[in-house]
């Protein structure tokens, strides 16, 4: 095995990146704004920015981008939805939705519920994949059940009985009774009937890790204690591989560009290569401390690993090779999220609590370190846009910046000085496919879009 090359990442003299045409924009200038309603947490756009889905509570809210149009609520979460994402391409012309949250709604309303085997005080996180037609609206796969009038369909030959041979009067209390606990019944074991064929039992995994394959075939998630990796076909909706043998928590998971590689990092300090299809371990490295991120470099070539114990530092992978080439050192905290440019030539970093970090992955030189070190301290929903000529990012209190690598503009999308800088931890944003939209969800329940 070649010997590894370890960097310090150096930066070099640039000049101050100078603010973009028509930049700094702060609410009030954004192109359109859609008022939600109080609880928004989370936000996904579709894969041709022509759909939105916005966790509001325990529900998902689907928008139509033009016309800025509430075109569909999907109800099946009993507490707040946690995150929604989009498969990266359509299936049989339909859009491919996956919303998390914890339990599933009405499984608390019954009192059989409460001594059933199935009940459970935990809410476990669950999983829904949904199905929505182009313009937005929900394909339902079976007949939806009319709870009412099966209710009364059940109970009119028993009530007959009852009140022909047994002297009941009709409206006494008794019947009533009997039918509001049919009616009960009847509500918890659709839900059951759902979650069992709907249903999820399982997590996402965390630190920027992508929920779909590339070809948007897989989806990916974790059991409750994030000890092992679920491969899902979304096509027959069905569990096709387990991946076992990781003994700590699972931070980072994801699948090779061309999908047929799926890479997982652990608190275990492994980081393990499996074969997509056969579910089995090809490489397992064994790096020690504790791993938090990774990164598939966009031709499958390599892969970036983020280790904070015993010293922070990002080695890259050469799986072909499987060998480990390079080791980048120098971050004063772990490095939580990896992102690769479209053309392989920089690796962009959040480093908790101290800024976002982009260097060349072959030079270990550092790009625009005084314009990330002087103002900001601590980013997320780090991602490339426009072929990689940007990059975009949104700082804790809820600012999204613009970096133009080439041209060294920066943009910026706040909320003004006058509106005050408080932390945001529901904020969220999303980057339209074609790099031309942005669109934020803010703090005070509004989203909010704008030209890139």
């Amino acid at each position: 095995m070649a010997s590894v090359k370890e960097r310090t990442l150096t930066s070099v003299p640039m000049e101050p990146a100078a603010w973009a045409p028509g930049h700094p924009k702060s609410w009030g200038q954004e192109k359109a704004k859609i008022q939600l309603e109080r609880g928004a947490s989370t936000l996904a756009m579709s894969p041709d920015g022509k759909i939105l889905a916005v966790g509001i509570s325990k529900n998902v809210h689907i928008y139509n981008v033009e016309t800025h149009e509430r075109v569909e609520v999907l109800k099946r979460h009993r507490k707040e939805v946690s995150a929604v994402r989009f498969a990266p391409r359509m299936v049989r012309n339909r859009y491919v939705l996956i919303s998390e949250g914890e339990g599933i709604e009405g499984t608390e309303d019954s009192e059989e519920s409460k001594d059933s085997e199935d009940s459970d005080d935990t809410d476990p996180r669950t999983i829904f994949q949904w199905e929505l037609a182009e313009n937005g609206r929900l394909v339902a796969r079976e007949k939806p059940v009319d709870v009412e009038a099966l209710t009364a369909k059940t109970l009119r030959p028993l009530q007959s009985q009852l009140t022909a041979d047994h002297a009941w009067d009709p409206a006494e209390r008794a019947l009533d009774i009997l039918h509001q606990h049919v009616k009960s019944a009847l509500r918890y074991a659709i839900n059951l009937h759902e979650r069992d064929k709907f249903s999820i039992h399982g997590r996402l995994a965390p630190f920027g890790s992508p929920p779909f394959s590339p070809d948007g075939q897989t989806m990916i998630y974790l059991d409750q204690e994030a000890s092992y990796i679920n491969l899902w076909d979304v096509e027959s909706r069905s569990l096709q591989h387990q991946l076992r043998g990781h003994t700590d928590a699972i931070a980072w998971v994801g699948m090779s560009p061309d999908s047929t590689l799926v890479a997982s990092i652990a608190w275990d300090g492994t980081a393990r290569i499996w074969n997509a299809s056969s579910g089995v371990c090809l490489h397992v490295l064994a790096l020690g401390g504790k791993l938090w991120g990774g990164a598939f470099s966009p031709d499958g070539r390599y892969l970036a690993i983020s280790q904070e114990e015993p010293n922070p530092c990002i080695h890259i992978y050469d799986i072909g090779a499987q060998e480990l080439v390079s080791c980048f050192t120098g971050f004063p905290t772990g490095i939580l999220c990896l992102a690769w440019s479209p053309d392989g030539k920089l690796l962009a970093g959040e480093c908790l609590g101290s800024g976002l970090y982009l260097w060349d992955p072959s030079t270990g030189v550092e790009r625009m370190y005084d314009y990330m070190r002087r103002t900001r301290t601590d980013v997320r929903e780090v991602q490339f846009a426009d072929g990689g000529q940007k990059l975009i990012f949104q700082t804790r209190e809820g600012t999204v910046e613009g970096y133009d690598v080439e041209k060294n503009l920066r943009q910026q999308f706040t909320r003004g000085a006058e509106k005050g800088m408080v932390k945001c931890p529901g904020a969220d944003m999303v980057v339209s496919g074609d790099s031309r939209r942005l669109v934020v969800l803010d703090e005070d329940g509004v989203l909010r879009l704008w030209d890139l």
